[in-house]
């Protein structure tokens, strides 16, 4: 990553999970130095608006990935 990064090809930069759906990266430490990174966010802002798409039932699930829940489910207090 930051070979790319010092070459100039790395276009965008971000972690996913469950929780954050998609954390965007400003910048990294390492070995004392510092890498910024561009702040476009053009593409994981396109996969965090299609994820939430399916997650809100806006946009078509092609690839299966959620599971409609059809009963209420009582859970002990």
């Amino acid at each position: 990553v930051l070979d790319r990064h010092d070459a100039g090809e790395l276009v965008e930069i971000f972690g996913t999970g469950t929780a954050a759906l998609v954390a965007n990266v400003e910048e990294i430490a390492y070995n004392d130095r510092i890498y910024q990174f561009e702040q476009t966010w053009d593409i994981s802002t396109s996969i965090r608006d299609e994820i939430n798409g399916m997650r809100y039932g806006t946009i078509k699930d092609k690839r299966g990935w959620t599971v409609p829940v059809n009963e209420n489910v009582s859970l002990p207090a």
